[in-house]
């Protein structure tokens, strides 16, 4: 089968299949302590008869960000504000912290695997973080068991394995299709918010605007619904007399073909000789309606913490609240998703390479400089937890 048949048998582009068909061919060339085991799964559904069959729930979340407008452009507006921070590799010294430069952690960052940059793997552990609630990473080792490799996880594709007292994650299983493999857990870094429900799994950002989703996802069928089968013209026709049942069943017919379906709206029907045109103003409903999907659009936006300028709506935003919503975005939203992923890395990847003196930050004193309160207190909590020296901080205050 050719490469063009394949793409069109399984609605695939042309490029990521001739992509994968390497990928595989590279793979096979490859060490087995280097290589990722669910690529390989991944590669064999593609040329595969699977379906993949991820739990229905999480799988929505996920869908909503490729149906949903305002989904799409709030976890869009998190990803990329957050992606851009520089992450920082420090050695803490007696004096506080040292900066370091060059250092097999940085290289295992800088390029996590053959097929993403850092920036790359950042972006879909946001994504997947905030529609999932969490997200997976498999980590894979050299012969010197260090990390040499790290590989995103969808997680609709990931369950997770207690023991039999519930007290602790005994594996995971990672599943597409037909195939299973199940990890241990040093082979896996799990990210998630807290979700007080669950005591494993985290909990998708847009879970508390649920009953807003669904209620956006039913005026967007209806208004799909609308055009394709009822377009209401802007005005009527009135008249004293009562036309005829055979002129009455043609203007019916005519109003019909004329006046229906996405190509009839807004036009204005002409009828017959003593007729008069009354234009139709919105009714209250019609208000109502929208009214509704500006209320769902903010209560979605709300419960991801993006404010209405990072989306492109500037109905309401002077110059200084746009610079207060914006600095409130960075403050607010984009720091602390930082900060949780900084958490992680430190507790979970940093000390595979076997320093205890290492960690990393995220270089995010940009997104507060200009707020001189916060700063400041920044500052202080630097001190007092030996983060800086008193001397480097009034050097960074010039």
């Amino acid at each position: 089968m050719t490469v063009t048949k394949i793409a069109k048998y399984r609605k695939e582009s042309i490029e990521e299949i001739r992509a994968t068909k390497k990928v595989k061919k590279a793979i096979v060339k490859r060490e087995v302590e280097k290589t990722s085991q669910t690529l390989p799964a991944l590669i064999g559904a593609l040329f595969g008869t699977g379906d993949i069959s991820p739990p229905a729930s999480m799988r929505e979340y996920l869908e909503l960000y490729t149906s949903m407008v305002w989904i799409y452009s709030g976890v869009f507006a998190i990803a990329s504000a957050a992606t851009p921070v520089p992450l920082l590799l420090f050695r803490r010294t007696k004096g506080g912290k040292e900066e370091i430069h060059e250092h097999q952690v940085i290289d295992f960052l800088r390029n996590p695997n053959p097929m993403m940059s850092w920036r790359d793997l950042l972006e879909a552990t946001i994504i997947y973080n905030e529609l999932a609630g969490e997200e997976f990473w498999e980590i894979t080792y050299n012969k010197l068991l260090l990390p040499q490799e790290v590989w995103p996880l969808k997680p609709s594709r990931i369950s997770i394995n207690t023991s039999r007292d519930r007290k602790r994650i005994t594996s995971y299983t990672f599943k597409i299709g037909s195939y299973k493999i199940k990890f241990d857990p040093k082979y896996i870094i799990q990210f998630k918010n807290f979700a007080p429900n669950d005591d494993w799994h985290g909990q998708s950002s847009l879970q508390a605007a649920v009953n807003s989703i669904l209620t956006e996802q039913y005026a967007m069928s209806y208004n799909k619904r609308f055009f394709k089968q009822g377009a209401t013209p802007t005005g009527v026709l009135e008249t004293d007399r009562m036309p005829s049942g055979p002129e009455l069943k043609r203007l019916r017919a005519d109003w019909e073909r004329r006046f229906t379906g996405e190509e009839g709206a807004y036009r204005t029907p002409i009828l017959p000789r003593g007729m008069k045109y009354n234009p139709i103003s919105p009714a209250a409903r019609d208000m109502e309606f929208i009214m509704l999907r500006r209320f769902n659009r903010e209560e979605i936006l709300s419960a991801l913490g993006v404010p209405p300028v990072k989306v492109g709506l500037l109905d309401y935003a002077k110059y200084a609240s746009y610079e207060l919503q914006e600095l409130a975005f960075y403050r607010d939203t984009v720091v602390p998703k930082l900060q949780k992923v900084e958490s992680v890395l430190n507790h979970n990847l940093i000390p595979l390479f076997g320093d205890k003196s290492l960690f990393v930050e995220f270089d995010v004193e940009q997104y507060i400089r200009g707020d001189p309160t916060r700063v400041s207190e920044m500052r202080n909590r630097q001190i007092e937890h030996a983060v800086r020296t008193p001397n480097e901080v009034r050097a960074l205050m010039g």
